[in-house]
């Protein structure tokens, strides 16, 4: 006899046996090096997760970008050597891209890159060129000489915010490089500022239902989420990690907007 499915929701239940599930889409994810122990970013290393936080946000660990498949498989999406370390995956709104920030070598800036899906077209998708003559980069502290640009998030079919240094500022707290937001139009590659915020812009979420991008600052402490939109989605999905495709999104709009200072 077949149950009708209200009756076989019921016997589940009555049974407590777990109804079917369908298999988790493909997830991509890094795999990356604990922290040195002197890296001096907190007083125990077991305190320090690469990646996260002002002062290990552009920590060099080592690390590899990875897909789980469906059946739980793990594999890596690059060759060895292909870059030293990874960080930030972000998945395209088609499912056929990964935007990703990553670093070649040991001491190197952390710039955007995107590869396929596949492994395949692995590119540059920001550079180190920040509009500064040599002359005034020479005036700048020793921490601001470089910069780093990291945790991209799609907020278009051909576009990026991302966060990044590159706008020459300390923070108030703790005298690290304030991060703030920058938008990258792939047919464009001059990265546009969209925020300036004294103690840094980071962590961008993007909310297709409103256009709008929220993010993390610190003022004071703990950290507060800005921009007009429900906090909620700021903190319960990041940017896109599944390789699967999202709903078509409108414009993009900041909390506010500042001329960058000449030069910058």
């Amino acid at each position: 006899m077949r149950l009708p499915p209200a009756a076989l929701a019921a016997v589940l239940l009555l049974t407590g046996a777990a109804p079917p599930s369908a298999p988790l889409p493909p997830i991509v994810l890094v795999s990356r090096a604990p922290a040195p122990r002197d890296t001096g970013a907190a007083a125990s290393a077991s305190q320090v997760i690469p990646g996260f936080g002002p002062h290990a946000r552009s920590l060099v660990t080592g690390g590899r970008l990875m897909i789980r498949a469906p059946d739980g498989a793990l594999r890596a999406l690059l060759g060895d050597g292909a870059v030293y370390d990874v960080s930030h995956p972000a998945v395209s709104w088609d499912g056929r891209t990964i935007a990703f920030a990553g670093v070649v070598a040991r001491d190197s800036a952390w710039r955007i890159y995107s590869v396929n899906v596949d492994g395949t077209d692995l590119h540059a998708l920001t550079f180190t060129d920040r509009a500064l003559d040599s002359a005034t980069t020479a005036t700048l502290p020793p921490a601001l000489r470089r910069f780093d640009d990291l945790d991209p998030c799609w907020i278009g079919r051909r576009r990026l915010v991302f966060a990044s240094t590159r706008w020459p500022l300390l923070s108030e707290y703790g005298g690290v490089p304030a991060t703030n937001l920058y938008v990258l139009d792939l047919d464009d590659p001059r990265p546009r500022r969209i925020t300036t915020e004294r103690n840094g812009a980071e962590t961008p979420a993007y909310n297709p239902a409103t256009g709008r991008i929220v993010f993390v600052t610190t003022r004071g402490s703990p950290p507060a989420i800005r921009a007009r939109a429900s906090p909620r989605w700021a903190i319960s999905r990041p940017c896109s990690r599944t390789v699967g495709s999202w709903r078509r999104a409108r414009g993009i709009s900041a909390s506010r907007r500042t001329p960058a200072p000449s030069g910058s």
